[in-house]
């Protein structure tokens, strides 16, 4: 089994690597006819992906706290547990900013020219997060008003009978793993058509766009979490009384999980043995706290999402005040926190994003390649920021419990 995943990988990696060769040559030769296939190909897998992006993220929040909501322990340990998550995620979110204004990635690309933003539209994209309808806000793609009906539906699961409950659940949760399945039958055509966004970039390339500022792209996201995992994390458990060498230490079996299974979901139960048997946790906190935090507590996805989307949009000529830059902090925060554990997840929230400011993603196509190595590291950071909640969670309950 391992030996034929092992030839599907190598399999799909030279296929990528020849896509990427013709992309180039295409890309160069610079024939109508194949650059309109190219778009074409292009337009159809953005499609796609807009298809899957919201439905995922709906389904993921409304099927994760429906299922929460069975915990008896669930008021308890609740509102620490998300108080640490939303502090850790601001701040992974703020750090983001500042290293994107250090770094500023798209200073000097321009592609598509689109114009100006309004801090007024922002404001209305707030003011637009409760919904009027729920089959507007998928038809207008209001990636604020979706996470805010999935919060909505899954706390009001909690209210139901028992069986209903139940049955909502299932519901969620099936149709979420409908369409994680899509996703994955999605992913598989990219080494196919990953020619057709090389050539498009190519093109770029051609009229004016510099790869340096993919790698600039690429740093800036790599400062903005390492920031947060070997500073600001350590920091907090020091500011809790916790040694951070040896939390460090006691979860590397989960940290070397995540990081080659792209899945905070999928770590999950080493996780809760890492943090239940070598950082001594609480079982009471940890059966709580380990699930909701790989739910909700994504500190690299905060990360991701703030510096990617803000790169997609001023590469094509979008622009943004200060003030802007501001408003996407909070963005990034509720986008991160309603993000899908698992892989591509951060990936999907910032497409949405994007579509729903109607800006072309097809540079999207371009990353994805870099995101494989960007999601193994977030993934790890993500559950690293995991056991510093509930280690902190299992700090106060300690100490409540000695009063």
């Amino acid at each position: 089994m391992t030996h034929h995943h092992h030839i599907i990988n190598k399999k799909e990696t030279y296929t990528m690597i020849i896509s990427i060769l013709i992309g180039i040559v295409v890309g160069y030769v610079d024939v109508h006819f194949i650059n309109t296939i190219s778009k074409y190909l292009v337009d159809i897998f953005i499609n796609l992906l807009k298809f899957i992006s919201l439905p995922i993220i709906f389904l993921s929040i409304s099927s994760s706290i429906c299922k929460f909501a069975k915990s008896k322990s669930f008021n308890s340990i609740f509102i620490k547990t998300v108080t640490y998550t939303l502090t850790t995620t601001l701040i992974a979110a703020i750090i983001a900013m500042l290293s994107y204004f250090v770094i500023n990635p798209a200073s000097s690309v321009s592609v598509n020219k689109l114009g100006s933003t309004e801090v007024g539209s922002f404001v209305a994209h707030l003011l637009g997060i409760v919904p009027s309808n729920i089959v507007q806000i998928f038809l207008e793609y209001n990636v604020m008003a979706v996470v805010f009906s999935a919060f909505l539906i899954g706390f009001a699961s909690n209210f139901l009978k028992s069986e209903n409950r139940d049955f909502v659940e299932k519901f969620l949760s099936s149709f979420f793993a409908l369409f994680m399945n899509i996703a994955k039958l999605v992913l598989n055509l990219l080494p196919y058509i990953l020619w057709a966004f090389i050539a498009l970039f190519i093109k770029d390339l051609r009229s004016g766009f510099i790869f340096d500022t993919i790698l600039l792209y690429m740093l800036t996201i790599i400062v903005a979490n390492v920031l947060q995992a070997a500073v600001i994390l350590p920091l907090f458990l020091k500011f809790k009384g916790i040694p951070v060498m040896n939390s460090l230490k006691g979860m590397m079996p989960a940290l070397i999980t995540a990081f080659f299974s792209k899945s905070s979901s999928a770590t999950m139960p080493t996780t809760m043995h890492c943090v239940e048997n070598n950082l001594k946790v609480r079982k009471e906190v940890a059966s709580l706290s380990v699930p909701l935090c790989t739910t909700i507590n994504m500190n690299a996805c905060a990360a991701f999402i703030y510096i990617t989307v803000l790169f997609v949009a001023q590469s094509n000529g979008m622009t943004f005040s200060t003030s802007d830059f501001i408003m996407w902090v909070v963005l990034a925060v509720v986008a991160a926190v309603g993000n899908a554990g698992v892989p591509m997840g951060c990936y999907f929230m910032a497409s949405a994003y994007l579509s729903g400011m109607d800006i072309s993603i097809y540079l999207m196509g371009v990353i994805l390649p870099f995101y494989t190595i960007l999601d193994m590291f977030e993934t790890a950071i993500n559950v690293w920021s995991d056991a510093c909640v509930s280690l902190a969670v299992n700090k106060n309950y300690d100490k409540k419990i000695d009063e």
